[in-house]
Parts: structure tokens; C-alpha cells; sequence
């Protein structure tokens, strides 16, 4: 495995309320859709529903890894109105320091990948809209929807690194990921957040075929446990990883005892210490 050095570099937390939430989206589309986009930036854009008070926050985890603050690539976004920010030049450990650990919670996590458009983007929420009433009774709930930058600069990289096997090329064009984190208290809560977030899912693909943005990649790490992550690399990529496993893992250990899915007792998000700084 390639390590890099890194230095201090600039990042933090930007969270606004709903009444920014198109002009983050249009942010993020122009961002993740950049014909130059430059490799030391990114911004992770999480919708969080606090369902108390049946609304939303935007939290933006931008950094740029180099010592350079007000990076000009991310100053559209920095530049939206703020209720709380902690942009600062720091290393790794302080900003981690951000997260908040909250043991005993259930856990629940899906993904999907697209390719950037803003119209994908607001059908996203606009589904999300349509399933959180349901949720709205469940004890505990924490809810954070984050959008993630997935650019071809990153599929050049690996390219000219000898490529990989998870079926991502340029010609995938500029994509960005989407995972859901939800956590919640009781058990019996289980089968109502696991049918209507399975469900939410199924409706952003359908949108994406509509809107011709669909893509098969599922991040591994993130997805749910009725999710086929390796299925989505493609045929022949997973042709060479099941090669590969009857060769150096004929037991198929790091298969059965990772059965995969996270319904557990973490929650390890930067949204809730958020909820405590501004309520």
C-alpha cells in the first residue's frame, strides 16, 4: 500500500439551514462536474432531517490538503451564509476531534453512485422528502444523507497507477456517491427503517435511469448488506477477484466471517456533535 506524507492543510465543518440547500446543489454539481477539477479539493455535502423539528441542516465537510486556506476552488461554497464554521488550517487529529462517538445506537448504512447532475441531486431530496414521515416515530433517529465527490481526476490517477478492479474509467465521466447514515435505539424500529431506506434507494435508481445517470458501482465500505458491491465492478473484474480468492483464500475467509452491512452500535458522524453545537 502507497503512504504519502501529509502536512497541515486547511478543513473543518460549514453547516446552513435548508434555505441554501439549491444553491449548495448547484455548488456541488458545478464542483464534482469540473472539466479542471483540481485533486487536492473536496467537499463532502451531508442533508441532515432533525426530526424533533421536522427540518434540515446542510453540513459541508470541505478540505483542500495543502496549507492554503480560502482555496479559491471551494470558495463558492465556503461563501454561503453559515450558521456555525470551523474552516481552520490543522492536521488530521484536530479535526477529528469534531466527531462525535455515540455507542448503543442501531445502525444502518446503503450506498449508491451516480453521475453528477443537479437534476439527480434535487430528485435525490425530493425522494428523501417523501420517506422521512414515516421514520418520523422512530426513537432516536439520526439521519444524515451525505453526497460525495467521485471525479475522473481520480480514475486518471489510478489509470496511470495500473488501474483497478472496481470497473471505474474515465468513461464513467464524473461521478459522486451518495450514502446514507441512519441510526436509531430499539430494535423492533429495525424492520421499518430497514424497508423504507431499501425502498428510498430503489426510487433513486429509478430516478437516475430517467435522468440517465446511473451507474453500477457500490463503494464496498458503505454498502448495505443486501447490496452486490463486487457485482457492480463488472463481469470481468469479478471474474479475476473470485480467480483470485480460489487461489490465496480457498475458504473464503474474508467472505464469510465479513458477512457485510452495518447494523450496529456506532454512530461516528460529525452531525450530531453539530445538533449539540447549535441547539
Amino acid at each position: 500500500m502507497r503512504s504519502l506524507a501529509q502536512s497541515d492543510y486547511w478543513a473543518g465543518s460549514i453547516i446552513s439551514d435548508s434555505t441554501h440547500m439549491d444553491e449548495l446543489f448547484r455548488a456541488f454539481a458545478s464542483f464534482t462536474g469540473s472539466p479542471t477539477y483540481d485533486p487536492y479539493a473536496t467537499n463532502i455535502l451531508n442533508l441532515i432531517w432533525q426530526p424533533a423539528t421536522d427540518s434540515w441542516i446542510m453540513l459541508q465537510s470541505p478540505s483542500y490538503t495543502k496549507r492554503q486556506s480560502n482555496t479559491p476552488v471551494l470558495e463558492r461554497f465556503a461563501s454561503v451564509p453559515s450558521l456555525v464554521n470551523t474552516m481552520r488550517i490543522s492536521n488530521s487529529t484536530d479535526f477529528s476531534k469534531e466527531l462525535y462517538s455515540a455507542p448503543g445506537q442501531r445502525e444502518l448504512m446503503i450506498t449508491a453512485t451516480f453521475r453528477i447532475s443537479l437534476s439527480m441531486l434535487r430528485a435525490i431530496h425530493a425522494v428523501e422528502l417523501q420517506t422521512v414521515p414515516a421514520l418520523r416515530n422512530v426513537s432516536g433517529l439520526q439521519w444524515s444523507l451525505a453526497l460525495q465527490p467521485q471525479p475522473v481526476v481520480m480514475f486518471k490517477a489510478s489509470a496511470k497507477a495500473g488501474g483497478n478492479s472496481l470497473g471505474l474509467d474515465e468513461s464513467d465521466g464524473n461521478l459522486f456517491n451518495v450514502l446514507l447514515t441512519t441510526t436509531w435505539v430499539d430494535k423492533k424500529d429495525d424492520p421499518l427503517v430497514e424497508s423504507q431506506t431499501r425502498r428510498m434507494f430503489e426510487q433513486f435508481e429509478v430516478e437516475a435511469a430517467r435522468l440517465g445517470v446511473r451507474n453500477p458501482y457500490v463503494y464496498l465500505n458503505y454498502a448495505a448488506s443486501w447490496q452486490d458491491p463486487i457485482g457492480g465492478y463488472g463481469d470481468g473484474n469479478k471474474g479475476f477477484l473470485q480467480e483470485v480468492s480460489r487461489n490465496y483464500d480457498p475458504q473464503g475467509l474474508f467472505q464469510k466471517s465479513v458477512p457485510g452491512g452495518v447494523q450496529a452500535v456506532r454512530l461516528n458522524d460529525r452531525e450530531l456533535r453539530i445538533h449539540h453545537m447549535i441547539m
